[in-house]
């Protein structure tokens, strides 16, 4: 029997480090220019062990094909921002009013999944165990 894995994120931050290959191999620190921040391009074939990725550079909706199924801005306290990531790059902004216990966020399927509402196209024809 084929077991079928719905994983459900509530907030998926994918926080990339930027760092050169260079600086991966040393451990040392290595000042990346925005350009360096786009580890999402191309990152299946550069990264084919990857699930998923988004380092919030698209300006493609938040909603849709490859990205999430839901998404809510708790009227502009969850938003994508330039220069709010790592070398100014973009990145999340969430802010917590007083009192409240949610500002907004979104929501990842991947794999097959039985439910249409949740299927975004991120390798919707394979099982994860």
């Amino acid at each position: 029997m084929t077991n079928k894995i719905i994983v459900k994120l509530s907030i998926l931050l994918l926080f990339m480090l930027c760092r050169t290959n260079e600086a991966l191999a040393n451990d040392t620190e290595a000042v990346a220019d925005s350009a360096d921040c786009k580890e999402c391009d191309d990152w299946k074939n550069l990264h084919p062990d990857w699930i998923f990725c988004d380092d919030f550079e698209s300006d493609l909706p938040m909603k849709g094909e490859g990205r999430y199924f839901e998404y809510g801005d708790d009227d502009g306290d969850c938003v994508v921002l330039d220069t709010v990531g790592y070398h100014n790059s973009k990145g999340i902004r969430v802010i917590f009013q007083p009192g409240e216990v949610g500002a907004g966020g979104f929501k990842l399927a991947f794999g097959r999944n039985p439910s249409n509402y949740m299927n975004s196209g991120i390798f919707e024809d394979e099982d994860f165990r």
